[in-house]
C-alpha cells in the first residue's frame, strides 16, 4: 500500500516573488553574476520530496537545525499522512538561500525578514545588510592586499613594515568610523544571539 502523497500547499509571498522577480545578483553591484531565475527553474525541474534526514543530509546539517529554522518560521515543510515533515523543491532552494546567507554574515533573524515580503521593517533590515557588506567587502579587499604582501615581504615583522602600516593607518589615527561602528554592530549581534546561531 503507497504512503499518502504530501499535502498541497498554497505558495508563500516570498515564493511567488521569487517566482517571478527576475531578479539578478548584478544588478546589485555585484561582481559576481547569478541567474536567480534560472537556479530556481533548475532545482524545480526535478521531483523533491524529501525526510528531514534527506535534506539534512543533503546539505550536511544536522536534523535539529532544520527543526530550528522551522519553529523560528525560516521553514515551512508539508507533514504526510503520518505526520512526518516533507520537503519539496521550494524548502531546498530555502535551505541553500539561508546557508549562503549565513556564510555572508546575516543572522536567522534578518535572513527571516529578508525571505518574509511582508515582515516589518524589511526594509531598512535589508538596507543596513547591504551596507554591511560593503563595509566587509572593502575591510576583505585590505585584509587580501596584506596576505598577498605578507607572501613577499622580507621584513617579517608586521610592526616595522610600512605597507602594513599603511594597510592600518585608518584605525591607527582614528579615523575610520565605518570600521568600529561595524565592530560595534558585530558586538552587538553576538550579545542577543549568545554565539547559539544555530548552523
Amino acid at each position: 500500500m503507497s504512503s499518502p502523497a504530501p499535502p498541497k500547499r498554497s505558495v508563500s509571498a516570498p515564493a511567488r516573488a521569487s517566482a517571478s522577480c527576475g531578479v539578478h545578483a548584478g544588478q546589485t553591484g555585484a561582481t559576481h553574476h547569478v541567474d536567480l531565475d534560472a537556479a530556481g527553474r533548475a532545482e524545480k525541474s526535478s521531483a523533491t520530496d524529501l525526510s528531514i534526514g534527506e535534506l539534512a543530509a543533503r546539505f550536511d546539517l544536522e536534523t535539529h537545525v532544520l527543526r530550528h529554522w522551522e519553529d523560528i518560521q525560516l521553514l515551512e515543510p508539508a507533514r504526510d499522512g503520518a505526520g512526518r515533515r516533507r520537503y519539496d523543491a521550494d524548502d531546498v532552494v530555502r535551505v541553500a538561500v539561508i546557508l549562503r546567507n549565513k556564510a555572508a554574515g546575516m543572522s536567522l533573524e534578518q535572513i527571516r525578514v529578508m525571505i518574509d515580503a511582508d515582515a516589518p521593517g524589511r526594509h531598512e533590515v535589508l538596507t543596513a545588510h547591504i551596507a554591511d557588506l560593503d563595509r566587509r567587502l572593502h575591510e576583505m579587499a585590505i585584509a587580501k592586499q596584506m596576505a598577498e604582501h605578507a607572501l613577499r615581504c622580507r621584513a617579517h615583522d608586521v610592526g616595522t613594515c610600512p605597507r602594513f602600516k599603511a594597510a592600518v593607518s585608518d584605525l591607527l589615527d582614528g579615523s575610520s568610523e565605518s570600521f568600529r561602528s561595524g565592530l560595534i554592530a558585530e558586538q552587538h549581534i553576538d550579545r542577543h544571539t549568545g554565539h547559539h546561531d544555530d548552523a
